[in-house]
């Protein structure tokens, strides 16, 4: 797929895969913009990419998704590209209590189910 002009919303592009993927897909002509819950990261990522936009977003937050997802609407509509790559990594001994970090884990808000997995998310036309 050319995403050459694509206006792609990359949920989790501040560090990590998510960061490596928006600039890889900015190197490839495409323009991002990316949320992260980290404004420190969020910062850097975009200090060292001029052309990327980029949103504080927290996807715990459902009221927050919301809002975000009006704004988005609103502030760009030219988006047709959405990459659900935000997600949360726990550090700790796995034999601790497995119920509780299930719980943890799973406390992230899966509506739409998008949200809770890496999925891209294209609109055609």
């Amino acid at each position: 797929m050319d995403f050459s002009k694509a206006t792609i919303l990359l949920t989790g592009g501040n560090s990590g895969i998510g960061r490596g993927l928006a600039e890889a897909l900015a190197q490839r002509g495409s323009r991002l913009i990316i949320t992260g819950r980290n404004e420190g990261t969020l910062k850097e990522t975009l200090d060292a990419n001029p052309g990327m936009t980029g949103y504080r977003l927290d996807v715990s937050d459902p009221a927050a998704i919301r809002d975000f997802a009006a704004m988005i609407i609103r502030q760009h509509p030219e988006t047709n590209v959405v990459i659900h790559n935000a997600g949360i990594m726990v550090m700790e001994k796995i034999a601790a209590d497995p119920v509780k970090r299930s719980r943890r884990t799973r406390s992230i808000p899966m509506r739409p189910s998008a949200w809770s997995r890496p999925t891209c998310l294209v609109r055609s036309g």
